[in-house]
């Protein structure tokens, strides 16, 4: 997964990938991830581990958000992807969460972008992150990825477009107050 995800991002200089070479047991949990996150300055960690059983292998993800801003909409930082019928084993697992945290990563990135006031490189990444069919909504609401990339589409003149997203959000998320504050500004 880690791999895959330095693969994705390894020309993207807003992003760096380290893979840490320590193990967070269980026990150990988010405190221990989050020391060793801040040992190497990161503003995210992503650690989980995976078990493999006779019908379902699993593996759990944890991300930690390191940075004084909140980053998710749901209260947790924990995702647990299990497998399906349709992917009988642990490689296509992998995969598919592969591309649900590359998904979440570019999210990530258009959020902090968004923040320091570069729309246009935010707009990019929030692109990039809808471009996968793959998304970890357990995490974070897709919703809000087209709310956000609605406000920089807005920052930039571009209110047309904006106006789709927005739709777009409330469509996906009826309960999603944000989508129609963002219908709100268009008018």
């Amino acid at each position: 997964i880690w791999e895959a995800l330095d693969n994705r991002f390894s020309s993207n200089p807003s992003v760096s990938i380290e893979v840490v070479d320590d193990t967070v047991t269980v026990f150990e949990g988010s405190e221990k991830a989050i020391a060793v996150g801040n040992a190497y300055q990161a503003d995210l960690v992503i650690w989980g581990w995976y078990a493999s059983t006779n019908t379902n292998p699993e593996i759990h993800v944890y991300v930690e958000n390191l940075t004084e801003k909140e980053l998710f909409s749901q209260e947790t930082g924990y995702y647990q992807f299990k497998s399906s019928v349709l992917e009988p084993n642990i490689y296509d697992l992998k995969v598919r969460s592969a591309y649900e945290l590359e998904s979440l990563t570019h999210y990530f990135v258009g959020l902090t972008v968004f923040e320091f006031g570069d729309n246009e490189k935010a707009i990019d990444e929030f692109s990039l992150s809808l471009q996968n069919e793959i998304w970890a909504n357990q995490l974070e609401s897709k919703s809000n990825v087209y709310y956000y990339r609605g406000l920089a589409l807005m920052d930039v003149g571009n209110s047309e477009d904006a106006f789709l997203d927005f739709t777009k959000a409330v469509d996906l998320d009826p309960t999603n107050i944000y989508g129609y504050f963002g219908l709100s500004l268009y008018y």
